[in-house]
């Protein structure tokens, strides 16, 4: 819906790039896309927008065959525990895989706000950054910002 929003509001003379609309609900057309995003030679970067929740099958083949996977994330006492239990997903996904999954793994905590948290929540968060790092580089966190709220597919 946005990019057909942000297509019509600045017109397509200055789009630097296609949106492709796929679903995840289908394993072997992932694995097909997958393959054509790594075999063509035109394509030098594809960013993938993956549903938050893990019951579409072809998210299997997705991570798999992903070379970098992006995990954005706020400190909070709901989205730290649902980030950890993804990122235990994809730890024994990568050892079902038995060294066929090279993904690197980044997380990015986000909407970061330095007055919320109580000294309790803060030991969590600082324990959960350190948790997450064993799987992958953890980012600095990134502030919330009312430009960050703002934002164009173009």
């Amino acid at each position: 819906k946005c990019r057909r929003s942000d297509l019509r509001k600045y017109g397509t003379g200055t789009v630097p790039y296609d949106v492709v609309e796929k679903e995840a609900t289908d394993r072997d057309e992932m694995t097909a896309l997958m393959e054509t995003l790594h075999n063509e030679p035109s394509i030098e970067v594809a960013l993938i927008d993956s549903p938050g929740s893990l019951k579409a099958p072809g998210l299997v083949p997705l991570f798999v065959n992903s070379d970098i996977i992006v995990i954005t994330f706020h400190y909070d006492l709901v989205t730290v525990p649902s980030t950890a239990s993804f990122i235990m997903f994809l730890d024994r996904l990568k050892q079902a895989m038995a060294g066929g999954m090279k993904s690197r793994l980044f997380m990015v905590p986000n909407m970061s706000d330095g007055r919320v948290g109580k000294r309790a929540e803060l030991v969590i968060w600082d324990k959960s950054r350190e948790t997450f790092s064993n799987y992958g580089e953890v980012t600095p966190k990134l502030s919330k910002r009312a430009d960050m709220e703002r934002f164009s597919t173009i």
